[in-house]
């Protein structure tokens, strides 16, 4: 095994064979992908965690508060009963598939990966909203501008 490999979000369903064409073309292999971290439960996001988690074993993280969406356990909710029809809706045409997490997240959490990264809770867009950052100036960052259930940032 090589270089540990780490992907923030994934997409929409069906973007695995994507990730990991970008990832040979970067001289990479993508059995090295070992963590995928998801900034919110949202499909746009999520929609490949559980295809790109068989296809390499790689781990899928989230915050807590978003686990219960991404697993299933919880249904889509939002503000209005259009915007949850809508999800729901999406969530069948495109085939997306639930995935239970390997890690859950937290405000404050350090990761250990190379460069390292701090989990901040941005809660709004959804309650497990979250942004990496890494004090050189780095920040990853989701929807988190955007509405949500509540007034994201």
């Amino acid at each position: 095994m090589g270089e540990r490999l780490t992907v923030v979000d994934t997409g929409m369903p069906h973007n695995t064979g994507k990730i990991v064409d970008y990832v040979k073309c970067l001289g990479k292999d993508p059995a090295d992908i070992d963590l995928v971290i998801l900034t919110h439960w949202h499909i746009d996001h999520s929609g490949s965690a559980a295809e790109l988690k068989e296809t390499t074993s790689a781990r899928v993280a989230i915050h807590r508060d978003d686990a219960p969406y991404l697993s299933g356990k919880r249904k889509f909710e939002t503000s209005t009963l259009f915007t949850s029809l809508s999800l729901r809706l999406l969530a069948k045409l495109t085939g997306f598939r639930h995935v239970v997490p390997d890690v859950l997240l937290k405000g404050g959490d350090k990761l250990d990966i190379p460069g390292g990264l701090e989990v901040l809770h941005v809660p709004g867009h959804t309650p497990g909203s979250i942004c990496l950052y890494q004090p050189r100036r780095l920040l990853f960052s989701g929807d988190v501008l955007r509405g949500g259930q509540e007034e994201g940032l």
